[in-house]
């Protein structure tokens, strides 16, 4: 009878810990050409503008004195100190290769285009207010208006305890 409930329990943690791994776990998006920059209706871009604006895209993505949307922007947290992503569209250090899917991904669940998470720092609850529309939007307005800078981003430094 001991043996049976040891038994049980291990499948139940074993399950569980399949279960885990199964909703963790996101596929890689392959990478795309990045988009010529006049694909995108002049609309659409400026809306992207106004959106990336409102939503301080440029402010947790860009350091000081840095250039815009280039990333490395310092955070720190009680576990660490984290560095914005370069989101402008170099096809090696930032987005240049992503698809609008794997943008929008990224903005509603946090996961990155080759599929490891963007936590702690994204996605922050507002974002998962916006529409496809308004993330396409703001796609179009980075891969056709925001320069394109090739700059790696810093990794996080964690606190020990």
């Amino acid at each position: 009878m001991r043996k049976r409930i040891i038994y049980s329990i291990c499948g139940v943690v074993v399950a569980g810990l399949v279960l885990f791994g199964i909703y963790a776990w996101h596929p890689e998006i392959a990478p795309v050409t990045p988009p010529a920059k006049d694909q995108f209706p002049a609309a659409t871009v400026a809306h992207g503008k106004i959106l990336a604006a409102a939503g301080y895209c440029s402010t947790c993505h860009t350091t000081p004195g840095g250039q815009e949307y280039a990333g490395n922007y310092q955070m720190n947290t009680d576990f660490g100190t984290i560095y914005s992503s370069n989101i402008t569209p170099d096809p090696e250090t930032g987005i240049g290769n992503w698809s609008e899917t794997a943008f929008i991904r990224a903005m509603r669940t946090g996961v990155s285009r080759d599929g490891h998470h963007l936590l702690p720092a994204f996605p922050f609850e507002h974002f998962n207010k916006l529409t496809d529309a308004d993330i396409k939007a703001i796609y179009a307005y980075i891969m056709s208006s925001v320069p394109a800078v090739k700059q790696q981003k810093k990794p996080t430094v964690s606190h020990s305890r």
